[in-house]
């Protein structure tokens, strides 16, 4: 091999190695997988947000304390700003580092029209399915194809190991119940 040949391969890894560190590939669809690849670490933050130059201000929905964000490269300005100017409540992704990055902002999922809720610990989690152990009792509920995308189960899981009570709401129909989006509580 060329040395022309080995310092190109060798700046290819660098370059791979890089953007893998960044979030960039290498997430899968399994059970445990986030929005980001799974070797970046997210939480979220539902509510009212505000973006100013690279500066993203989250207002928590359940009157938590106001967060200021970095601007990730991944965001996307117009989106965000359409999003607070229609007072439509957000989904912030973002990583809680010693300077916290937004990495992903879209609408928060909303209560469907008929949906039950049910209020409990996580006991466990997965693409398809979520159980949750309220003061009602335990409940399963499956996660529909159409639904998924409404549960961060890498978040979820995360309520689980820390037993942060969670929000599910419920369509229920002749076949079943059907977990179609979540909140914290």
């Amino acid at each position: 091999m060329h040395a022309s040949t080995r310092s190109t391969s060798l700046l290819l890894l660098v370059v791979l190695a890089l953007l893998l560190a960044a979030g960039c590939g290498g997430g899968s669809d399994d059970d445990a997988a986030a929005p980001e690849a799974e070797a970046v670490s997210l939480t979220h933050v539902d509510g009212a947000i505000e973006l100013i130059d690279s500066t993203l201000t989250v207002t928590p929905a359940n009157g938590g304390e106001e967060i200021t964000l970095a601007v990730g490269p991944a965001i996307e300005p117009g989106a965000v700003q359409a999003l607070a100017a229609a007072g439509t409540k957000a989904r912030v992704y973002y990583r809680d580092e010693a300077s916290p990055t937004a990495a992903k902002v879209e609408e928060a999922p909303t209560r469907a029209i008929g949906a039950t809720v049910h209020e409990g610990q996580v006991v466990k989690v997965s693409k398809t399915r979520i159980v949750i152990d309220g003061d009602d009792g335990e409940h399963s509920f499956t996660i529909r194809d159409e639904d998924r995308a409404a549960f961060d189960v890498g978040h979820l899981t995360e309520h689980r190991a820390e037993g942060e009570p969670v929000r599910v709401y419920v369509q229920s129909d002749a076949d079943g119940e059907y977990a179609v989006s979540y909140e914290d509580a």
